[in-house]
């Protein structure tokens, strides 16, 4: 399905984005293992949707790297 192809196509642009612009801050918290593990997943077309709603939540909530820079600890 060509909406499908798409639609995954816009994803895997969205977390190559992402795992440009976390890398140097992730590697500065030493999590960058770990972040580039969790994009790797959400990039997976085979985990299901409840997983990958997890894996983000970990992304939003977990990660030091991820907070903006005057919040970061």
């Amino acid at each position: 399905d060509k909406d499908a192809e798409t639609v995954f196509g816009l994803l895997i642009y969205s977390l190559e984005r992402l795992y440009r612009v976390v890398e140097k801050p992730a590697r500065a918290t030493d999590e960058w293992d770990l972040v580039k593990q969790d994009l790797i997943e959400l990039g997976r077309p085979q985990q299901q949707t409840s997983y990958k709603l997890t894996v983000t939540q970990r992304l939003v909530t977990v990660y030091d790297c991820l907070l903006p820079t005057r919040k970061r600890q």
